[in-house]
């Protein structure tokens, strides 16, 4: 169970992280080309976006080869 435990937290953490790193991106270009909110909110998008489907692939088990019909 630790292990599990351990697993899904670095799941969430990565998460949260990759989005927060593209809102920091975004936030530092709107700063650079005054353009805010513009790039902040595209950033966020693109964290979540990218976020859901890495948390997705990696939380879904993969079946196994064996499992696999063979005609």
């Amino acid at each position: 169970m630790g292990r599990e435990v351990g697993r899904y937290a670095g799941l969430g953490l990565s998460y949260a992280l990759t989005i927060g790193l593209f809102a920091v991106g975004g936030w530092w270009l709107d700063g650079r080309l005054e353009s805010s909110p513009l790039f902040l909110l595209i950033g966020v998008l693109i964290g979540f976006v990218g976020s859901t489907v890495s948390l997705v692939r990696k939380a879904t088990p993969s079946p196994s080869p064996t499992s696999k019909r063979q005609p």
